[in-house]
């Protein structure tokens, strides 16, 4: 087993919702640096910033990843973010640092996608919505629950709105 000084070093800030999943695993082989509560400029340089050489972020680090956040970790090569986007990050400056940064890109595009078609039937059907009139004993007294749209028919109702 690896002592904590001979481990990689990686700074997380969000932390991504994934951190929590994995905490076992990413502790086990990478030496964590988590301020969890506490302000990131009180905790930083407690930590031997200048060791830590990647980071894990989400957009829920407030403030982003900039300059000045940069200034204390001169030995970073690598951010990763969990997010699609990369609005919180300053890309220019990571280019002009030679910091390598990537995302998860369109890992989870067609998931997505799925559970938007799910959605918009269910919402078009009425599914969950006759789900709770049923499972809340509304039935027995009302006896009538109006059904959605048809899923096919919805193109064309859509081009008679349009039109």
């Amino acid at each position: 087993m690896e002592t904590a000084s001979s481990k990689q070093r990686i700074l997380v800030l969000g932390p991504p919702s994934l951190y929590s999943f994995y905490k076992q695993q990413f502790h086990s082989k990478y030496d964590i640096i988590n301020p969890h509560l506490s302000p990131l400029h009180l905790f930083l340089p407690k930590q031997q910033p200048h060791t830590i050489q990647a980071l894990l972020c989400s957009p829920k680090f407030r403030g982003g990843i900039n300059s000045p956040l940069l200034d204390q970790l001169p030995s970073l090569k690598f951010i990763f973010t969990t997010s699609a986007g990369l609005d919180h990050i300053d890309l220019v400056e990571c280019r002009t640092r030679n910091i390598l940064v990537t995302n998860p890109g369109s890992l989870f595009s067609a998931p997505v996608a799925d559970l938007a078609v799910g959605l918009f039937i269910d919402a078009l059907r009425k599914i969950s919505s006759g789900d709770g009139f049923i499972r809340n004993g509304r039935w027995p007294f009302l006896q009538f629950y109006p059904l959605g749209a048809k899923v096919y028919s919805f193109p064309y109702f859509l081009q008679s709105k349009l039109s």
